[in-house]
C-alpha cells in the first residue's frame, strides 16, 4: 500500500511539471494478499481447509441461539419460576406457544446462512476444487459438506416441516433480483427425501476417500461417524413422526436406523467414558464423535450461555446484601436479615462427591437466573445412577444450621429437599488465564457415544428386540 501511495504521489507531481506519465491504473487495482474475496479465494488447498475452521466458528453460534432454544427448552422440564424473583426467559418457548403470532424463531431459524456455505464448498469442490485439490480431499470436503447441510435442513424439517430447498449458491453467481431468488416451501416429503439423499451421499463420498480433517482434534468437524449418526436420527424420525404429507410408520426405516447405529458403536473405536464428569471436562474423549469447541483458550469463547441463566450470581436482584439464595419455611424467598449463601462446588474424591474448600461465587460474574428446572427431573434417575448426584447446589436447612450455613448433600432426596438454582453440573467453571472469573472453558457434545446406545436401544424396542 505504501508503494501504491508512492507511486500515485509521484504520478500528480509529474502530471503537475506538464511531463507525460504512464497510468498507475495497474497498481491501484493491486488486491491486498490477505484481503479474501471470492477472487482471491480458493486458490489453494490451504484457503480451502481454513474455510472449514471459520464454517465451525459460524456453526459454534447456532449451539445456544437456536439448538437450546428448539430443544432442551421445550422439554417440559423446566418451571416458568425462579428462586430469586428474576423473570423467566422464553416463557412461550417454556410452554410450548408456538403459532403465527409467536413463531420463536425467524427466516427458518437463520439455517440457510450455514447451508449457503455449505452450498459454496460443493460448488468450489466441484470447480476450481479438480484443479487445486487432490481426489482424497476434494471429496473428503464435499462429504463434510453434504453431511452438515443435511444437518442443516433435518434442524428446520423437525421445527418446520417442508422448506424451501437451496442447492444452489445463487447470490455468489452473480444473482441478485428476488424474484429469482424467491423459493417456495418443498412439501415435507421432498425435504425428508432430500436429507436422506444429502446424507447418503455424505457416506458414500466418505467412503471413497481416506481424508480426515483435523485428526488431533477430528471431533470438532464433521466426519463420517457424524454423518451416520446424522442418517440414524432422521430414518429413526422418519419412521416415528408423521410430517405433514409424510406419514410415520413401517419397520424399514427403523431397520435402516438401526444399521447406521450399530455401524457407530461398532466401527470407529468410541468409548463410553468412566465416569459422567470426564465427558463434559476432557477435550476429544473417546466417546465425543462431533462436539463445538469452547475450551480453546486461544479462541477466548466460552460457552456461557445458557449455563448461566441457571444460576443465581452476584448481579441478581438483593446482591447488595451478599446473598444468593434463601428458604424459610415456607419455601424459597428471603428472609429479612439473614443470609444464607450457597456456592460450593462438588466435586467426586474418594468416589464420593465432597465440596470444594474454595466457594465457586467468589469468583462467579454471571448475569441474573433465567431457567429452573422442574424437581420432577430428579425423579427420573435411577437410584444407582450417579448423574443424580450431577445436580448443584443441592441443599437443606436443618434446623441445627438454619441462618448460619448451607449443606451440601451427597444423596437428595426430592421428597423433603428442593432443588436450588437447578444446574446440572455436568458443564463444571474453571477460570481461565488471565481473568478473574469464573468460565465454562467446556466443549458442547452435539453427537456422542452413549447417544448411539440410546437411539439403538430406542430402535430395538420399536422391533420388540
Amino acid at each position: 500500500m505504501k508503494n501504491i501511495i508512492s507511486k500515485i504521489l509521484l504520478g500528480s507531481i509529474v502530471a503537475g511539471t506538464g511531463m507525460v506519465y504512464m497510468s498507475c491504473a495497474n497498481e491501484l487495482d493491486m488486491k491486498p494478499q490477505d484481503w479474501y474475496v471470492p477472487e482471491t479465494f480458493w486458490k489453494t488447498k490451504t484457503e480451502f481447509e481454513g474455510n472449514q475452521i471459520a464454517l465451525a466458528n459460524q456453526f459454534r453460534g447456532f449451539t445456544y441461539q437456536v439448538m437450546f432454544s428448539a430443544g432442551e427448552l421445550r422439554s417440559g422440564i423446566f418451571t416458568l419460576s425462579t428462586i430469586d424473583g428474576s423473570g423467566t426467559a422464553d416463557a412461550d418457548v417454556i410452554q410450548q406457544v408456538v403459532d403465527v403470532s409467536h413463531p420463536q424463531f425467524s427466516n427458518f431459524g437463520g439455517w440457510h446462512g450455514m447451508i449457503a456455505n455449505y452450498n459454496e464448498v460443493l460448488y468450489r469442490c466441484e470447480n476450481e476444487g479438480v484443479e487445486i485439490l487432490d481426489e482424497d480431499t476434494r471429496k473428503g470436503l464435499m462429504a463434510m459438506a453434504y453431511g452438515q447441510r443435511a444437518y442443516c435442513y433435518f434442524q428446520m424439517y423437525k421445527m418446520y416441516g417442508g422448506v424451501p430447498l437451496r442447492t444452489v449458491p445463487d447470490v455468489l453467481l452473480g444473482e441478485y433480483d428476488p424474484e429469482k431468488l424467491y423459493m417456495a416451501r418443498a412439501t415435507a416429503e421432498e425435504t425428508l427425501n432430500f436429507i436422506k439423499d444429502d446424507v447418503k451421499k455424505s457416506i458414500e463420498l466418505f467412503n471413497e476417500s481416506n481424508y480426515v480433517f483435523k485428526s488431533n482434534k477430528k471431533d470438532y468437524y464433521w466426519s463420517k461417524a457424524a454423518s451416520e449418526m446424522l442418517a440414524g436420527e432422521v430414518y429413526l424420525w422418519s419412521a416415528k413422526v408423521a410430517t405433514g404429507d409424510h406419514a410415520a410408520g413401517g419397520t424399514s426405516d427403523i431397520q435402516t436406523a438401526k444399521g447406521y447405529f450399530e455401524n457407530v458403536i461398532g466401527n470407529y473405536g468410541f468409548a463410553l467414558q468412566s465416569d459422567f464428569y470426564s465427558i463434559w471436562t476432557s477435550s476429544h474423549n473417546k466417546e465425543a464423535i462431533f462436539s463445538v469447541c469452547y475450551s480453546s483458550e486461544e479462541d477466548g469463547v466460552y460457552y456461557t450461555s445458557p449455563e448461566t441463566n441457571f444460576l443465581w450470581a452476584r448481579t441478581t436482584g438483593a446482591a447488595g446484601n451478599n446473598y444468593w439464595s434463601t428458604m424459610d419455611d415456607d419455601g424459597w424467598g428471603k428472609i429479612s436479615g439473614k443470609a444464607y449463601r450457597f456456592g460450593r462446588w462438588c466435586e467426586e474424591k474418594d468416589g464420593k462427591l465432597t465440596q470444594r474448600t474454595s466457594k465457586v461465587w467468589d469468583k462467579a460474574n454471571f448475569g441474573v437466573m433465567r431457567y429452573l428446572y422442574k424437581n420432577a427431573l430428579y425423579y427420573h434417575f435411577d437410584e444407582a445412577d450417579s448423574r443424580g448426584d450431577a445436580f448443584y447446589p443441592q441443599y437443606h436447612l436443618t434446623d441445627a444450621d438454619r441462618g448460619t450455613k448451607t449443606l451440601m448433600l451427597n444423596k437428595f432426596d426430592p421428597h423433603d429437599y428442593k432443588l436450588a438454582g437447578c444446574f446440572v453440573i455436568k458443564f463444571r467453571p474453571s477460570i481461565i488465564a488471565g481473568s478473574n472469573y469464573y468460565q465454562f472453558k467446556v466443549d458442547v457434545p452435539v453427537y456422542r457415544l452413549a447417544d448411539a446406545h440410546l437411539k439403538l436401544a430406542e430402535c430395538c424396542n420399536y422391533l420388540d428386540d
